[in-house]
């Protein structure tokens, strides 16, 4: 397997790298992400060339779908990887972190198997898929928030809603603390053109709190790449800081402090 071409040089100046991956499907084998560590060591290659530092190690976390995928096997499972890079001397930094389908035994899970949260703060990422948005979501929202988590919902842009319902339930969200992670891959046109105009519109108004690939392996990198530079052409370098280093960082150490 080889890495979709592209010319072999990060996208971004040395002043724009350093970035970090909020969210991505590198650990392989346990989710519909990388399968083996073939495909995890090209895929962070390849993030690499385009300018990312570290990734946050998120698989998905759906009960009914993965139930090995709890935290304490995906710590395991991002130890054994930090092990496996060290022997290659690949210079990648890794964080523990998953991504919290939200169902209606959300809370119960989360009491039993504990909360998947990104890195070491409070910062935790969940995601939704319904063309509606039930009372269960509210509620695992508000759960999150009254034990003083950070929820971070992931790819809104891609939620099966209207556009005008969909960004009144943003704004509603945002404005009782839930934040935002948009995809990189939506800003390339791979998620569809509905989904590109309201990636490019919450960008815009300063809806997002950070941008992240959600990369599944090497063959989703290219759309991603084409994301980020496209970002960097009509929207800056200091939003690419912005919404690929210091919100990130700021997610990843949110709340550290919180007893």
């Amino acid at each position: 397997m080889t890495i979709p071409a592209d010319p072999p040089l990060p996208l971004a100046p040395p002043e724009l790298t350093g970035l970090i991956d909020l969210h991505c499907h590198l650990l392989p084998g346990i989710d519909d992400g990388c399968q083996t560590l073939t495909q995890t060591l090209v895929t962070i290659t390849a993030l690499r060339l385009a300018g990312f530092q570290g990734s946050v190690c998120t698989p998905h976390v759906v009960a009914r779908l993965y139930p090995r995928n709890v935290p304490a096997n995906i710590q395991r499972g991002v130890q054994w990887l930090e092990r496996e890079l060290a022997e290659r001397e690949v210079s990648h930094q890794l964080w523990p972190g998953g991504e919290v389908r939200i169902a209606r035994d959300t809370i119960a899970w989360l009491e039993e198997q504990g909360v998947p949260t990104l890195g070491t703060g409070r910062a935790v990422l969940i995601d939704w898929w319904g063309s509606d948005w039930p009372p269960f979501c509210d509620q695992v929202c508000q759960y999150l928030l009254d034990h003083h988590y950070q929820p971070v919902l992931a790819h809104p842009e891609r939620m099966g809603l209207e556009a005008p319902r969909l960004l009144s339930l943003l704004d509603d969200l945002r404005a009782r603390g839930v934040w935002l992670q948009g995809n990189l891959n939506s800003f390339a046109g791979g998620e569809g053109p509905e989904a590109r105009d309201l990636a490019v519109s919450l960008l815009g108004s300063g809806r997002y709190q950070a941008l992240a690939s959600d990369t599944h392996g090497p063959d989703s990198v290219a759309g991603r790449r084409d994301g980020l530079r496209w970002i960097r052409q009509q929207f800056g370098d200091q939003v690419v800081l912005d919404m690929l280093r210091h919100g990130p960082r700021r997610i990843l150490h949110w709340g550290e402090q919180v007893a």
